[in-house]
């Protein structure tokens, strides 16, 4: 006996097909006329991917030292990229509605430390040495840029108190510019904002301490020249950061260094950094992952101690493909 075939609901099946299709296209149309918050038409069209790119200055090519991309003249400020968005509340027990932002640092004189939100607010400022928390409450949702400063005085800071309770609590950040007078990015400073896509960290850190930026879903990031050291899970879990260039002055290196997204790790220092038995844990260092140093000293990096083990997967600087 024949089979028979359906034709008529393959028919109607493509037919719905199309129209979900049709109405998935109309709306993202009418979202681009349409300002929902002010309830009015606007021409031309404004497609959301068309600011992407404006919201945090970085390179093209993810964590070039020395070229962060930021504005020139750059003022120095450090800036936190903020989307107050629906549902950001549940993200965190913390936080009392989806428009609070807790801000914690450390302040190592009497400087005068200041924190603009963005939202025409007055400056907040604390003389306070130690452990500093800034609570700001947004009144309305949208994109806010923070900038953050020593606004009188010569002293430092860092950001985050310490402590995996006692990071920056700020789930709409997507981006992060670490600007002038810090020195060090405290440990769990990030911790689990998981809405960084790019970090620019200007030249003047010294340290990024262990899990910094551990479950921050990174992209991009720019290291520059004189930072000394990477701490313990600095990036762990940024499984989207495919590529890294560390600077010629890192010294030393924690463990769990690479995620499991890293193909192309760069180093550009001619002495192999000090690091530890899992720097390169072999549950993060991808089957496709490269190192590349440069061509001169690949026989020292090969043979040093710990990166002999990854010997294999080290190649001369020469041999990275362009971006």
């Amino acid at each position: 006996m024949k089979k028979r075939y359906h034709h008529k609901s393959h028919l109607w099946i493509g037919i719905t097909a199309l129209i979900l299709v049709a109405a998935v296209a109309g709306f993202g149309f009418f979202a681009s006329v349409f300002d929902f918050k002010s309830k009015t038409f606007h021409w031309p069209p404004t497609w959301p991917w068309e600011n992407i790119e404006s919201l945090l200055p970085g390179p093209e090519e993810p964590g070039e030292p020395g070229e962060p991309g930021t504005p020139e003249p750059y003022d120095g400020k450090s800036r936190l990229y903020v989307s107050v968005v629906p549902g950001l509340q549940i993200k965190h027990p913390s936080l009392t509605s989806d428009f609070s932002q807790i801000l914690r640092m450390n302040k190592t004189d009497n400087s005068e430390l200041s924190v603009k939100w963005g939202d025409g607010t007055d400056p907040d400022t604390s003389t306070t040495v130690g452990n500093i928390t800034i609570d700001h409450e947004y009144s309305d949702y949208g994109d806010y840029i923070v900038e953050i400063w020593i606004s009188d005085g010569e002293g430092n800071f860092a950001f985050g108190n310490g402590g995996n309770s006692f990071g920056i609590i700020m789930p709409g950040l997507t981006g992060v510019i670490i600007g002038d007078n810090v020195l060090n990015i405290g440990e769990w400073a990030f911790y689990r904002m998981d809405g960084i896509r790019n970090v620019t960290i200007l030249e003047g850190v010294l340290n990024i301490s262990s899990n910094a930026f551990n479950g921050c879903l990174l992209e991009k990031i720019s290291l520059s020249e004189g930072l000394l050291t990477i701490g313990d899970s600095a990036f762990l879990g940024a499984t989207t950061l495919n590529k890294i260039v560390v600077p010629s002055t890192v010294t030393n290196i924690g463990m769990n260094f690479v995620t499991l997204g890293m193909v192309g790790i760069v180093f550009l220092s001619e002495t192999p950094a000090i690091i530890v038995s899992n720097t390169f844990s072999v549950s993060y260092l991808g089957a496709f992952a490269k190192i590349y140093v440069p061509d001169n000293v690949i026989d020292s990096y090969k043979e040093a101690q710990y990166w002999s083990v990854i010997a294999v997967r080290i190649f001369p600087l020469s041999e990275r493909p362009a971006a």
